[in-house]
């Protein structure tokens, strides 16, 4: 034992700055102790955790705050949480934002510790961008708006070279996925705002969505989608099933001359089969928040002006960001309310605080 406290410690990396999340630590504080390490390299880093886990563990939930240095993580991995999992008391490891493809679910489960995400703060910012990106793809704006800069406009809004975009009423809009990040929440946000555009709505998942309007079409496989969409917007998580669920066989099957556009994460499309259908014509436009290999874009899509591209920044606003870190501090405060009295936690999507199981979350 650490000798120091007899409160239950929490190993942060990073920490905040902003006044929101300050507030919440404050509160947390007389529940909790908290040990806190710097972003730096990965191999310092788990030296690091190994240091502390010896010298301060056991610690029972492991915070990562959102920083422009995630990228020094790497995987979240056995070998990245096993220094202070190893001391047998962390039942909770949390995190910003919806996506969990760079956390190893299935082992954490299998050490029964459970990952909980920050949905709710990205919600409403990736929904209002998911829109904008489906009405930029719709209107070329992107080849519009380089035909202006490059000096290339002629005058009129029919000059030569400009694109004549689509108006959104009486388009299908065609939704992969209506649970999707924060079930319940963005991708529903999208389908509502669109269909006030005039839009319908189509949707596949793997099961019906209970409570959706009567004028959502369901569609039970994905083919049935493509062949009507003359939208297609992606909404499900990363996982080995939707690894790729977009390809050449799916773009064959794409009805002629529609629009995709993807805020989930860049590796459901196969990029170089999105490069393939945008040069024969299948997709007419794109609109990508994501990337298969970022921060690497394919250069055809850097070069295409029918290619809308988003550095992977549409829950990039100053009331998500805070919010990331606060939610996670909420995913802190639960585990602690819980009490050894049973339950589960809102936002955990694997281990054995996960509402409804402990099966990791695969949905789309």
């Amino acid at each position: 034992m650490n000798g120091h406290s007899s409160l239950p410690r929490v190993v942060c990396i990073g920490w905040l700055t902003h006044a929101p999340g300050l507030a919440a630590i404050d509160q947390l504080r007389p529940y909790v102790e908290f040990d806190t390490i710097p972003y730096q390299p990965r191999p310092d880093l788990i030296a690091e955790l190994t240091h502390l886990a010896r010298t301060r563990g056991p610690h029972i939930a492991l915070i990562i705050f959102l920083s422009p240095n995630m990228g020094l993580l790497g995987p979240c991995d056995a070998e990245l949480f096993g220094p202070i999992a190893d001391k047998g008391a962390l039942r909770l490891v949390t995190g910003p934002g919806a996506g969990y493809d760079k956390v190893d679910l299935a082992w954490l489960a299998s050490r029964g510790i459970s990952y909980a995400n920050s949905p709710s703060a990205v919600t409403e910012p990736t929904a209002i961008s998911a829109v904008l990106l489906i009405l930029m793809a719709l209107r070329g704006t992107s080849a519009n708006e380089l035909t202006a800069r490059a000096g290339r406009w002629t005058g009129g809004p029919a000059a030569l070279g400009l694109v004549v975009g689509e108006d959104p009423r009486g388009l299908v809009l065609g939704l992969v996925g209506l649970g999707g990040i924060g079930k319940g929440g963005a991708v529903q946000i999208v389908a509502q705002r669109m269909a006030a555009f005039g839009m319908e709505i189509h949707y596949h998942t793997r099961h019906p969505v209970r409570g959706a309007p009567p004028t959502y079409i369901y569609h039970p496989t994905l083919p049935s989608l493509l062949r009507v969409s003359d939208v297609l917007s992606l909404h499900c998580p990363l996982t080995p099933q939707t690894t790729h669920l977009l390809s050449d066989p799916e773009f064959a099957q794409l009805k002629q001359g529609a629009c995709v556009v993807n805020t989930s994460r860049g590796a459901v499309i196969d990029e170089d089969a999105l490069v393939r259908a945008l040069e024969c014509g299948i997709v007419t436009r794109a609109a990508l928040d994501v990337f298969e290999r970022e921060p690497h874009i394919h250069p055809y899509l850097l070069a295409s002006p029918r290619v809308t591209l988003s550095p992977h920044v549409a829950a990039m606003t100053r009331s998500a960001l805070t919010g990331m870190d606060v939610e996670v501090l909420a995913n802190l405060r639960e585990l602690l309310e819980l009490d050894g009295e049973g339950g589960g936690l809102r936002n955990a999507v694997c281990g054995p605080l996960m509402i409804g199981g402990g099966e990791v979350e695969g949905e789309r």
